[in-house]
């Protein structure tokens, strides 16, 4: 299943209506009606605010999943609610700097 159709099953099942969501996530209707038709939206903020509104998470509305990894904050919490842990830095590549 792809945006569109995700997109069109969210909005079916909460009952909504194009309109609707475009108000809701403050875009035109002829840009939820390009997304159903299967443009992807061209800005991040647009997913943001239409997983935001109907309840799920970007992850779900670009790959159809809940996304398995844990967020970073629980990590954090983790770390400092069950001890201490060990990191290792891998440096990826020297940083060009400007000479003088």
């Amino acid at each position: 299943m792809d945006f569109a159709h995700r997109l069109k099953d969210l909005m079916r099942k909460r009952g909504l209506r194009t309109v609707d969501l475009a108000r809701g996530i403050d875009r035109s209707p002829k840009t939820l009606s390009d997304w159903l038709a299967g443009r992807l939206p061209r800005d991040f903020e647009g997913i943001r605010a239409a997983a935001k509104f109907l309840g799920v998470s970007v992850h779900y509305m670009l790959y159809g999943e809940e996304d398995t990894a844990t967020p970073l904050n629980k990590l954090y919490e983790a770390a400092t609610i069950t001890g201490v842990y060990e990191l290792t830095v891998k440096k990826v590549k020297e940083l060009e700097t400007e000479s003088d």
